[in-house]
């Protein structure tokens, strides 16, 4: 097996590890990073290979095209089942369960991949994080998703560059990301890929705001 390289995920991908790691990306670098580690997923899930312990230190990164999956004798592979995960990456049907006992899907896995997305993102910032709030355990469990669209307030997004983030992405980025949180509907890794595959589009032709760290409000056409 080829040794890894890189900075863990989550040491790179925060509002300050990034300046420091990556100075000169962008959010269209950030979200190529999102999709090299997409098309390593999609290629496990096509092989019928859950990842089940997904987060942050278990991706080593080079750059936003050169990444590396480690620790990966957990992967759930046949009857054989991943006896690890991380609380703030298990979706609310598996929250407490014995992970030695059962076998996880496809389904399950895309909270986590979600989770992933979000965070990388967002620089680090967990999706179910939130102002005044107690747990992300129970606002997982509560589905408690604190940025909101459509004419909802988000009245507990915590405070700093987030609600800058969330205000300045796309309809469809929001809409993604309110699915799974607030609703529990999880796209497949293939309708994930392509929701990313049109945001560097978007942002490469000037549709979207490629700023990495934006400091004001989106402004309305």
């Amino acid at each position: 097996m080829r040794e890894g390289y890189g900075y863990t995920l989550e040491s790179a991908i925060h509002s300050i590890g990034i300046t420091e790691k990556f100075p000169n990306w962008t959010r269209i670098e950030l979200v190529k990073l999102c999709l090299s580690i997409l098309k390593v997923i999609k290629e496990l899930h096509k092989c019928n290979i859950i990842l089940g312990d997904i987060n942050g230190g278990n991706i080593l990164v080079r750059n936003y095209d050169d990444v590396y999956f480690i620790d990966c004798d957990s992967f759930q592979i046949g009857q054989y089942p991943c006896p690890v995960g991380k609380d703030e990456f298990t979706p609310k049907e598996l929250i407490h369960k014995n992970f030695d006992s059962i076998l996880r899907t496809k389904e399950h896995d895309m909270f986590a991949v979600t989770v992933l997305m979000f965070e990388i993102l967002f620089l680090g910032q967990h999706p179910y994080s939130y102002k005044g709030g107690t747990s992300i355990v129970d606002n997982i469990q509560k589905s408690f998703f604190p940025y909101r669209f459509e004419g909802e307030k988000g009245n507990y997004v915590p405070d700093g560059i987030w609600r800058f983030i969330w205000s300045n992405t796309t309809y469809y980025i929001k809409q993604t990301f309110s699915d799974c949180f607030a609703y529990n509907k999880r796209l497949t890794i293939e309708q994930l890929y392509d929701v990313f595959k049109r945001y560097i589009n978007d942002m490469s032709k000037g549709y979207a705001s490629s700023e990495l760290k934006p400091n004001k409000y989106k402004i309305k056409r």
